[in-house]
């Protein structure tokens, strides 16, 4: 995780192709799927940052699988056993993501990727 984690987060929020920030969030939501809260604890700011950015100045397709990979950021944390820790760090992803989700969840326009990534969004938030 610890070599992993980075390298994708630098791809996503870097300067890479689009196809490739796509290619690399696709590869963290796969990740996070299996992974549990004390693997991703020390990477987990640098994590939520990385894809709270991207959903403000991505392409769509892209900004769709950076929502997906915040709804698996926040099920990982919902394993931690700790459950004060649980509710203080849920607390701190809804603060930021939501206010890059609402506007996702209103607009986008017609399409259906639009469409695709207002519904990933309502099921995030």
């Amino acid at each position: 995780a610890s070599v992993v984690l980075p390298a994708l987060l630098n791809s996503i929020g870097g300067d890479a192709a689009p196809r490739v920030r796509a290619c690399a969030a696709r590869a963290l939501l796969c990740f996070l799927d299996g992974c549990g809260f004390s693997t991703l604890e020390p990477h987990l700011e640098h994590c939520a940052r990385t894809l709270s950015a991207t959903l403000t100045e991505a392409p769509t397709f892209v900004r769709e699988y950076c929502v997906a990979a915040a709804a698996a950021l926040a099920a990982s944390v919902e394993s931690c056993w700790d459950e004060r820790k649980k509710k203080m760090v849920s607390t701190e992803l809804y603060g930021l993501f939501a206010p890059s989700l609402k506007p996702l969840i209103g607009g986008g326009g017609p399409g259906a990727a639009a469409a695709a990534l207002r519904a990933r969004s309502l099921e995030c938030l």
